[in-house]
């Protein structure tokens, strides 16, 4: 049951009202925001797109790439619901796009920290930290709660000579994952391209830090204290 007004933009479902014109700018963005000349999807096997908003990008790479193979996770309702609409219509043989979420730290109180003017910032953070937040955000309860999925579950059968992309964009997450993945799951992974939210000393110090002996940082591009772009290219 479709609980939200859609219509059709660029080839894509998205939202009416206060959400258009937010979905519409992550339609036209995901098509050149990760490195298109990088990343090179046409060759890939597997994008495993975490945080995928309302399934944008995977549907672009299908575009580009029709035999790709998409995991897409996007665990927020809201989101997940037009997610799974879009992919559903991408034509793809095999594409999921699961509720669950991708990552290894559990939260004892977790919510939902939701930027009411960007449907794209949507936080899963413990509650007395979303507290600190006022002007533009409000708390969303989670009302069904699922174990979060590993890498290691995820890639646990073996792929022989893959190209697998995977694209970040977790508000957050991406420090969770990156960090605590282990290495020989993260060099299964040809390309991660994405973009980190909590600025880049912390992205240089802790990812860059730990991914530089298995991939080389191609290109990174700062947008504001907080955020950034980056992709690596395993070595």
């Amino acid at each position: 049951m479709i609980t939200q007004e859609l219509e059709t933009f660029m080839g894509i479902l998205v939202r009416k009202g206060k959400l258009a014109k937010f979905d519409r700018g992550i339609v036209q963005e995901v098509r050149h925001t990760y490195y298109p000349e990088i990343v090179n999807i046409e060759e890939a096997d597997l994008l495993i797109d975490v945080g995928a908003h309302i399934g944008s990008y995977g549907v672009w790479c299908r575009h580009l790439n029709p035999r790709l193979t998409v995991f897409a996770f996007e665990p927020f309702p809201a989101n997940n619901e037009v997610c799974e609409l879009n992919l559903a219509g991408s034509g793809a043989a095999w594409v999921v796009c699961s509720s669950r979420m991708l990552g290894y730290e559990e939260l004892n109180d977790p919510v939902w920290l939701v930027n009411n003017q960007n449907s794209g910032d949507i936080r899963y953070m413990e509650r007395e930290q979303a507290k600190k937040f006022d002007n533009g955000f409000s708390i969303q309860e989670i009302v069904k709660t699922q174990p979060l999925m590993t890498l290691e579950q995820l890639l646990s059968r073996p792929r022989p000579g893959s190209r697998i992309v995977m694209k970040l964009d977790c508000e957050g997450g991406e420090f969770d994952i990156l960090l605590n993945a282990k290495e020989e799951t993260l060099r299964k992974i040809s390309v991660i391209v994405g973009e980190y939210h909590q600025g880049e000393k912390a992205f240089h110090e802790q990812i860059v830090a730990r991914l530089s002996a298995w991939f080389e940082l191609k290109a990174e591009r700062k947008h504001d204290e907080r955020l950034g772009n980056f992709v690596f290219v395993r070595k």
